[in-house]
């Protein structure tokens, strides 16, 4: 069961707590500046706590890991707004063509096409189809594909792992790369929400942070998984 409190007037999310009999599975609360910003996460699970720090501009300029200082971070901006400094990858440089588009971050170098789209960067080279939507990418790791119907929704994917057929916002359909196997997932979703997902025969129950990103996922049984 998920209990979860929010702030009289703005209604923003104050605290979110998951609880399977007498087992926690998450626990975490949140505050936030007079302006919105989110400024803390509270958790008794290791890696889970944050402090957050902002300029008078409301730009992010710290991240503080709690009990871990090694995964601090600090930011630094241009009168742009730009991003100048990232204490974990280092200096960013832009050029004049395309003046938000990053050219270098730290050691790592990045290209643009003409419409702006990524062409390198980060270890990945990537192709665009003449909509502006990614075609194929290239890396170390190997070659993803895309395909796209004529609405623009993403409709297949292939990987290492196999083919990946997408049905609307709903299903799934993997064929892995072992004749004869083939994957389905249907994503439930409640008031737009994703709220569980079932994998072949398997249950999985979605547990999601103060972004809407999954935290965590539990079976049918209500163990963590």
């Amino acid at each position: 069961m998920t209990t979860r409190t929010y702030a009289a007037g703005m209604g923003w999310l104050t605290s979110e707590r998951t609880v399977r009999g007498t087992a926690v599975i998450q626990d975490r609360s949140y505050t936030r500046t007079n302006g919105g910003r989110l400024s803390s996460v509270s958790s008794p699970f290791a890696g889970e706590s944050w402090d957050y720090g902002y300029d008078a501009r409301q730009r992010l300029v710290s991240a503080t890991h709690v009990g871990s200082p090694a995964d601090d971070q600090a930011f630094t901006y241009d009168t742009l707004g730009r991003l100048t400094f990232n204490s974990r990858l280092g200096e960013y440089t832009y050029g004049t063509a395309q003046p938000h588009a990053v050219r270098t971050a730290g050691a790592n170098a990045y290209t643009y096409d003409a419409n702006g789209n990524m062409l390198s960067g980060g270890g990945r080279t990537m192709r665009w189809n003449a909509e502006n939507r990614l075609a194929q990418v290239w890396s170390a790791e190997g070659t993803a594909t895309f395909g796209y119907d004529g609405d623009g929704r993403r409709v297949v994917m292939s990987d290492g792992a196999g083919v990946h057929h997408f049905v609307g916002d709903d299903y799934e359909v993997r064929d892995v790369n072992v004749p004869g196997q083939t994957e389905v997932t249907k994503y439930l979703s409640l008031g737009g929400v994703l709220v569980a997902r079932k994998v072949g025969n398997e249950l999985r129950w979605v547990h999601t942070d103060h972004q809407g990103s999954t935290n965590v996922e539990t079976d049918a049984g209500g163990a963590v998984v």
